[in-house]
């Protein structure tokens, strides 16, 4: 063993940074083919950036679109969606556990999934009301 001058100090663990970097960003990825993958690594060294600046720089002009939908207008198209989907021997409380189930495999927030089985539950809903109007005059 040699013996320094100086003790050498260890590096201190830096637990609580993680945990509060993790507590304010989530990750969100895919799978690439390689050949995109390797051209995505070369233009990230290109442009002197990280990837995860990258996808987050992407992401953010996707999201800042102006013809992008407002948060109403996705949980309503989504949920429609949804139902036209549904089997007319399945009721709805059972399609809604159904829906969230699958919404919660696709990393929704917990919010996200709410908005939508109500949503969902409602358009049944004045669909159904609407049926038996109609049916009875």
């Amino acid at each position: 063993m040699v013996k320094t001058r100086y003790p050498i100090k260890l590096p201190e663990k830096k637990t609580d940074s993680r945990a509060e970097f993790l507590s304010k960003n989530r990750m969100a990825g895919g799978y690439l083919p390689p050949a995109l993958s390797d051209r995505f690594s070369i233009y990230s060294v290109y442009k002197g950036v990280s990837r995860s600046q990258l996808i987050h720089t992407l992401i953010e002009r996707e999201l800042t679109d102006p013809e992008l939908p407002s948060f109403s207008e996705m949980i309503d198209d989504i949920a429609r969606r949804y139902l036209v989907l549904k089997a007319d021997n399945v009721s709805i409380a059972r399609y809604k556990l159904i829906i969230s189930s699958q919404l919660d495999r696709k990393k929704l927030s917990l919010e996200q999934i709410k908005s939508i089985v109500d949503r969902m539950e409602e358009i049944a809903n004045g669909e159904s009301s609407t049926k038996k109007e109609s049916n009875s005059k």
